[in-house]
C-alpha cells in the first residue's frame, strides 16, 4: 500500500475524496495520525513485521578514529555486528567497560596499539532537540586503516509527509497488514479529530471493532 492510498482511505471517515480537497489543518492531523499508526505497529507488531523492522546495515569506521555515528534510521544495533573478514566483535555492553578494555579483557594497563577492531560498544546520545537522541558506534582497538562493520540493526518506523504522498512513497509493510492491520488503527485515530462528525454514534462503534480486532491481532502476535 502506497501513502496516497492510506491518507485517502483516512479522509474516507471525515467524508472528504482525497488530500487536495482537505485544509491544511485536517492535513496535519491526517499525517500525524498515520505516523502515530506506523509507530504503534512498530513497538508492538515486531514478530508480524519482522522483516520489515529488521535491516542488515553497513557503517564505515575512518583510520584512526574509535568512533562513527550511526544512521537517523536505525532505533537500535541487535547484533552481530561483524568486520568484513568475518570476524565477529565482541559487544560490550557499558562505557565503563568500553573505557577500561585493555585492562580488562587484554590484561593492559595501557591502550591497545592501533588494530583490527574486537570489540564494539553502542553510544546513544542526546540531541539537540528534548527528544532527539542517536546511536554512535565505538570500536577497540582503533583502526589503523578504513574499517566496514556489517550490523543487524532494528530500524525506527518511518514518519511520513505530504511529499510522500505525491511521490506515492510504498509503506514498508505487507498490504495485507495494511488493511487489516494499519488502516483500522489509523482510521480510529482520527476519529477524536474535531472534524470528525458523528452525532448519530453509527460510524464511531465500527471503526472501534475494526481498531480492537486490529489490536487484538497485534497482541496475539507480540
Amino acid at each position: 500500500m502506497k501513502v496516497n492510498e492510506a491518507i485517502d482511505s483516512m479522509y474516507e471517515v471525515f467524508g472528504i475524496p482525497n488530500n487536495a480537497a482537505a485544509p491544511d489543518i485536517m492535513r496535519r492531523r491526517i499525517f500525524n495520525d498515520l505516523n502515530s499508526a506506523m509507530q504503534l505497529l512498530w513497538t508492538k507488531g515486531h514478530r508480524l513485521l519482522d522483516y520489515y523492522t529488521r535491516s542488515e546495515e553497513s557503517v564505515t569506521i575512518p583510520p584512526n578514529q574509535k568512533e562513527t555515528l550511526l544512521s537517523e534510521s536505525i532505533q537500535s544495533v541487535l547484533g552481530p555486528v561483524r568486520r568484513a573478514d568475518g570476524m565477529l566483535l565482541r559487544p560490550i555492553r557499558t562505557r565503563g567497560e568500553y573505557d577500561n578494555y585493555a585492562s580488562i579483557y587484554a590484561g593492559s594497563i595501557t591502550a591497545l596499539a592501533g588494530a583490527p577492531p574486537q570489540a564494539y560498544f553502542i553510544d546513544q546520545n542526546r540531541g539537540t532537540a528534548p527528544d532527539a537522541t542517536s546511536l554512535s558506534i565505538l570500536v577497540v582497538p582503533v583502526p589503523t586503516v578504513s574499517t566496514v562493520l556489517a550490523l543487524e540493526a532494528s530500524l525506527r518506523a518511518p514518519a511520513f509527509t505530504t511529499a510522500d504522498y505525491t511521490a506515492q512513497t510504498q509503506i514498508p509493510i505487507p498490504h495485507n497488514y495494511a488493511e487489516t492491520l494499519l488502516l483500522p488503527i489509523a482510521r480510529y485515530l482520527v476519529c477524536s479529530s474535531l472534524f470528525f462528525a458523528d452525532k448519530s454514534k453509527q460510524r464511531e462503534p465500527l471503526l472501534k471493532a475494526e481498531y480492537d480486532r486490529a489490536m487484538q491481532t497485534l497482541s496475539e502476535a507480540a
